[in-house]
């Protein structure tokens, strides 16, 4: 994981060895597990998906200032 801040937001990038895809699943109280991109998208201004042959790096870009963002979940990008 790396973090990068700037004045007004800040970005964080994971990776793993999943070469699938991600999905935000609908919030749902009776799942366990399986919120996380959800709450990713629901705090982030953005979202990229960068897809490698040995898995893929996301990273969720989150304002730092009100009313930044937009106003509905964080969008998502693929990138090869």
């Amino acid at each position: 994981m790396t973090l990068q801040l700037s004045s007004d937001e800040l970005t964080i990038t994971v990776w793993d060895s999943s070469t699938e895809n991600p999905a935000a699943k609908k919030a749902d109280p009776r799942r366990i597990g399986g919120h996380g991109l959800h709450l990713v998208h629901t705090v982030s201004d953005r979202v990229v998906v960068a897809l490698r042959e040995t898995g893929k790096r996301i990273t969720a870009h989150l304002p730092l200032t009100p009313n930044q963002g937009t106003t509905s979940p964080g969008r998502m990008a693929l990138s090869g």
